[in-house]
């Protein structure tokens, strides 16, 4: 059985740096940089660098945030990076999309139950108190 050499780090490194590995992997890495530029700039339509990126970004964020209404209230910031931690996440004046529709479809749905349920003899209070509603709510369907 072959014995392994005992190899050092400073060894590794001299070796690698022999055969070219770092050059290559420097100019991999500038090719990788130089495609994301050019794929940004057109992306953006106009030059875009390592020292314009942020404020090109910030610019057209800006430009293209007009502000959302949430329950009367005007949001100007956003956050584009979902993992952090965000003082809008606390805000519970904020009602998702998702909630917003999920309440809408129940309400249709508690309001073509109405019908049904007066077909099978139920009275006005009994349908309020089964769905859940305001009784003013069930007669107005109902009328």
């Amino acid at each position: 059985m072959t014995k392994i050499p005992n190899i050092s780090g400073k060894m590794c490194v001299k070796a690698l740096a022999k055969i070219g590995y770092y050059q290559k992997r420097q100019e991999a890495t500038n090719l990788l940089l130089e495609r994301l530029w050019r794929s940004l700039s057109q992306t953006f339509n106009e030059d875009i660098n390592k020292s314009n990126l942020k404020a090109t970004v910030d610019r057209i964020i800006s430009k293209n945030n007009k502000g959302v209404v949430v329950n009367q209230s005007k949001i100007n910031r956003f956050n584009f990076c979902p993992n952090s931690h965000s003082k809008i996440e606390e805000n519970e004046d904020v009602i998702s999309d998702d909630k917003i529709l999920i309440d809408s479809a129940q309400k249709k749905i508690k309001r073509d139950t109405i019908p049904r349920l007066m077909r099978l003899g139920l009275n006005v209070e009994q349908i309020a108190e089964a769905l859940d509603l305001p009784i003013q709510e069930v007669r107005k369907i109902m009328s």
